[in-house]
């Protein structure tokens, strides 16, 4: 399992239990524990650009021949941590 970890300055509160809110003036961007993307949301519209009922990670890191998605999210103080399958 491969780690990686972003510092946010702009982390919010949780909008579920574990879920991980990043938010400006503009979007509301909500990723959930097992890091995929919850919302993705336009402030000013209300208009919800994250396809419901599909799955959307993060991202993914590629090492040697392998692609590894992220398949773990998980916050503490404005870091967010990241793990990978494989």
């Amino acid at each position: 399992m491969f780690r990686a970890c972003l510092v946010f300055v702009a982390i919010g509160f949780a909008a579920a239990a574990g879920d991980t809110v990043i938010e400006n003036q503009r979007v509301r961007l909500v990723l959930g524990e097992d890091a995929a993307w919850r919302s993705l949301a336009d402030k000013a519209t209300g208009k919800e650009y994250c396809a419901q009922g599909r799955k959307a990670t993060l991202g993914s890191v590629r090492v040697g021949d392998r692609t590894c998605g992220a398949n773990r999210a998980s916050r503490e103080g404005g870091q967010l941590t990241l793990a990978f399958d494989g």
